[in-house]
């Protein structure tokens, strides 16, 4: 048959899972010898040991053990995954909160420098004051004032589409 040099080259290629199955069933007839060299008893053992093939007895009842486990498991695992999903919607809503409270304190800042505008103006008027238009410091303010909200009304109107999309996907 082959020497020492080339069972060891096949041996390499099998151990690396190179080996093809003819080198593969070279190697078993080879091991399967009772006179091998004295350096290749322990390689023979090694070999051996990874083809030996013992069959185990299974129990009775394990598969209907492992089947009620795996429902089990399976149980535990939508229950933790249909929680995340209430803690998202909570947060959801908590989120939608912040967002209306910081549109209301917008809107309140808004109104009270319009309001404190309009005051201003009465006042001008029951003073005596001949002049019933604003001044233009206060016309640019109102402008700017105006252009906030403005801004604010378009983001908050985005911010709730976004929120109903997500709403609608949930």
């Amino acid at each position: 048959m082959k020497d020492v040099t080339e069972i060891k080259e096949m041996l390499d290629a099998f151990y690396k899972g190179d080996a093809s199955k003819e080198e593969e069933s070279q190697l078993f007839a080879y091991f399967s010898k009772d006179n091998l060299p004295e350096e290749m008893q322990g390689e023979k053992e090694i070999f051996q040991m990874l083809f030996e093939q013992e069959t185990f007895p299974i129990p009775e009842g394990v598969e209907s053990r492992l089947s009620s486990l795996i429902d089990k498991l399976e149980k535990n695992e939508s229950k933790k995954a249909s929680a995340p999903n209430f803690n998202k919607k909570k947060k959801l809503w908590f989120e939608i909160g912040g967002i209306a409270a910081s549109v209301c304190l917008l809107i309140s800042v808004g109104l009270f420098v319009l309001n404190q505008s309009n005051e201003r103006s009465s006042n001008a008027t029951e003073i005596g004051n001949s002049s019933s238009k604003l001044s233009p410091e206060d016309q640019k303010k109102i402008i700017e004032a105006q252009k906030a909200l403005e801004m604010v009304s378009t983001n908050f109107n985005k911010g709730l589409d976004g929120i109903q999309s997500v709403s609608d996907n949930l």
